[in-house]
């Protein structure tokens, strides 16, 4: 018998779903022998829902697909794969007409499914978060500048060229040491030549910022435009990600005193300067002290901050790690949807997996989908009929709803 494909559901792995140092084909078979992910064939979140799904529309067939992507931790590289999971969706919509589209995605997943579907043309798929962090990144002060920003413009400009002479200046020595010019054997000569390699890097990493960090990339505070879409968050208690994102939130405030203490150090480096050279004070020991304070200390524990900032700041995303200024980081425990928003907290109690972040591997999962699926979509904590078994394991089934009068 020819069982007709109503329903599609496709799988969204989350940051390094695929391992830190993924095959370049998406397609690649993995080398070791160990379990599947979560989202390829024969996992269990997969075999869980299949088996569900097969018994409950025997004459309609399910199909289960999983889209990879880099999983790189970075806004760029979630926006380039929200547009091929858009552009992939559209077409699958268009080449089957009434098919019921499904997305499931974990962790920055459930980010790229999100986004996608802001990007969609005809397609209109309903979502499934499994432990997403939904982020916002505010970029309303970042056209605003006043002096102590601009001061500490300065102080980002002085370490992201510190940072580009530092890569610089040994593959330039390395390069003039092969060349047949004793001018260019003199050791300062390499760090002379750094000066304007450091400068280009400065000015081609400002470019980038400016050009390619879209603050709509960040997902926290998105209402999806499309009344039909729903979507059902599941979220864990602890969850690792979560509380290792809390270090953006973290670095936002630090970044907040960041511009007056810049200002500070400026100015003060700036009196050191004019007290000693430009007032003709010969260089007592108060003086010395003074540019001790200054230059050696003041100064590189501000750099210092911002060099700990941006790293904080990164976990969100890596381009926030040398360009964070005038950038909100806000965490979200569900998003703003307008229409249809189905969220559940599943306990610590029914994981399988080492790490709560792996809500794939939570027992309650795939049974929380199932009847939020089976419920048009939508599903209450009053929709369920919980039980805990006599081994401690908690099971929920959907209650049957009485019919009208």
């Amino acid at each position: 018998m020819n069982r007709t494909v109503a329903l599609s559901i496709t799988l969204v792995h989350g940051t390094w779903g695929r391992g830190f140092f993924p095959p370049r084909q998406s397609a690649a078979p993995r080398k070791s022998q160990g379990k599947s992910r979560w989202f390829e064939p024969g996992s269990n979140f997969r075999r869980s829902l299949e088996a569900a799904l097969g018994s409950d529309a025997p004459e309609q067939a399910a199909s289960i697909d999983c889209f990879e992507w880099s999983g790189a931790n970075s806004f760029i590289e979630r926006a380039t794969a929200a547009d091929a999971l858009a552009e992939r969706l559209d077409a699958q919509a268009a080449a089957n007409p009434g098919l019921t589209q499904i997305l499931i995605g974990h962790s920055h997943g459930g980010s790229v499914c999100m986004l996608a579907c802001v990007r969609m043309n005809t397609a209109r798929p309903h979502i499934v978060t499994l432990a997403t962090p939904f982020i916002e990144l505010d970029a309303s002060d970042a056209g605003t500048k006043t002096v102590a920003d601009l001061c500490a413009d300065q102080i980002r400009c002085l370490s992201l060229m510190v940072f580009f002479f530092l890569i610089g200046q040994p593959g330039i020595a390395a390069l003039t040491s092969w060349i047949p010019l004793a001018w260019l054997h003199p050791w300062w000569v390499s760090y002379l030549l750094a000066l304007p390699l450091a400068y280009l890097g400065l000015d081609a990493w400002n470019h980038w910022s400016k050009t390619r960090l879209d603050p709509n990339w960040a997902v926290g505070a998105m209402m999806q435009r499309h009344a039909s879409t729903r979507m059902l968050v599941l979220r864990g208690v602890d969850d690792e990600a979560t509380l290792a994102l809390t270090a953006a939130a973290i670095a936002t405030r630090l970044s907040q005193p960041f511009p007056f203490l810049a200002m500070l150090a400026l100015y003060t480096a700036l009196f050191a300067l004019v007290l000693i050279y430009a007032g003709g004070v010969n260089l007592t020991h108060v003086d010395a002290d003074l540019v001790r304070l200054t230059v050696l200390r003041w100064l590189p524990a501000v750099w210092l901050l911002e060099v700990v900032t941006g790293l904080l700041m990164a976990t969100s995303g890596r381009e926030l790690a040398l360009w964070f200024h005038g950038l909100q980081i806000r965490s979200h425990s569900s998003p703003d949807h307008g229409h249809h928003l189905s969220v559940f907290t599943l306990p610590y109690r029914g994981r399988r997996g080492l790490l709560r972040h792996g809500l794939y591997d939570h027992s309650l999962a795939p049974s929380l989908i199932l009847a939020w699926m089976r419920n048009d979509f939508e599903l209450s904590p009053t929709d369920l009929d919980v039980k805990v078994s006599s081994d401690g394991r908690i099971e929920v089934a959907l209650l049957e709803k009485a019919p009208n009068a």
